[in-house]
């Protein structure tokens, strides 16, 4: 909702300073319809459209040859993401969408608007520096044990009871301590960043081990004991190995 509402807000502003121009506005809101999108792409490859104003969508490996100029606002917000992967997918969103200028005959200029500028996931796109980026990124990995070295587990309770969920990850996670023979470090319980999703409150913990067997069994062992966790039919205990979202 605070996406669109940025969206609609920009749209307001882009039509009060080029009152003349034809604006296209590519989002949630406006693409209805299975040919909605086709529509809009054949509108902007025509030069039916002067300005675009969208989502990700817009980043998403279409070809745009007569786009010049490409403006990113907020482009720090997706790395307050709790997620280890926040500055990778940060950059690669950024590289992907100042990709849009300049694809063709004419050059391009991309403007990207930040309030975090000296962050390496910015730093390097301006500087279309993908080894230095790689080079940090991997750098900050190896310190604090996240892939590529280590293996990731994500065990998340979730329950229509706040109480309930949080005692069950509290109890697995009591289990974990309780396990002196794997090698393995773990976080949690903690609430999900997604903290109540479809009606369900949600707990979850992080664990990290140089293999992946010892993730597999130091889960089963925290389910199935010391401390007895039964799940009752409205839980629900999902485990994903090396997940690819924390959310």
């Amino acid at each position: 909702e605070i996406e669109q509402a940025i969206i609609r807000a920009i749209e307001s502003e882009i039509a009060m300073m080029f009152p003349t121009a034809r604006i296209l506005r590519m989002d949630r809101d406006t693409l209805h319809g299975k040919h909605a999108l086709g529509r809009m792409l054949d509108q902007i490859r025509n030069h039916e459209v002067d300005i675009v104003i969208g989502t990700q969508l817009v980043t998403k490996g279409h070809d745009f040859p007569n786009i010049t100029l490409v403006g990113v606002i907020l482009a720090d917000l997706s790395l307050n993401f709790p997620d280890f992967r926040s500055s990778e997918r940060t950059f690669q969103l950024l590289t992907q969408v100042s990709g849009r200028a300049g694809r063709g005959h004419k050059p391009g200029e991309v403007l990207i608007q930040t309030y975090n500028p000296q962050h390496h996931s910015l730093t390097c796109v301006q500087a279309h520096d993908y080894e230095t980026f790689q080079n940090i990124e991997l750098e900050h990995r190896k310190k604090l044990r996240f892939p590529p070295f280590s293996q990731m587990a994500l065990a998340l309770f979730s329950s229509p009871d706040e109480v309930r969920a949080q005692s069950l990850s509290q109890c697995f996670c009591d289990n974990l301590d309780a396990i002196t023979d794997l090698d393995f470090v773990f976080l949690g319980p903690i609430e999900a960043p997604i903290k109540k999703l479809n009606n369900r409150y949600r707990w979850m913990t992080l664990l990290k081990s140089p293999r992946v067997s010892h993730l597999h069994r130091a889960i089963s062992a925290a389910s199935q004991g010391p401390i007895s966790i039964s799940l009752r039919r409205t839980d629900r205990l999902s485990i994903d190995i090396n997940p690819f979202s924390l959310l």
